[in-house]
């Protein structure tokens, strides 16, 4: 368990239409408990969360090869890469 948050700076595509149209951040969960790897399409996210998701986007995951990096604000140290 963290005693703080992450903040993901994204420049998706899909992401950044989501914050224009509501101007301003939005707050999501990563799409995998932890400890599991990522989701990589829609039905592993459905496999992973059975119930309590409002909505799902179904779009492309853009062209980085890993999830983005995590730092913690107040050490800059890397807390996932």
């Amino acid at each position: 368990m963290h005693q703080s948050i992450a903040v993901r700076v994204s420049n998706h595509p899909v992401v950044v239409a989501l914050c224009d149209h509501f101007q301003g951040a939005i707050v999501s969960t990563s799409a995998n408990p932890e400890g599991k790897s990522p989701a990589k399409n829609i039905d592993q996210v459905k496999a992973y969360f059975k119930t309590g998701i409002g909505k799902i986007i179904d779009a492309n995951l853009g062209d980085l090869l890993q999830p983005t990096p995590i730092y913690d604000v107040m050490t800059e140290n890397e807390i996932r890469g």
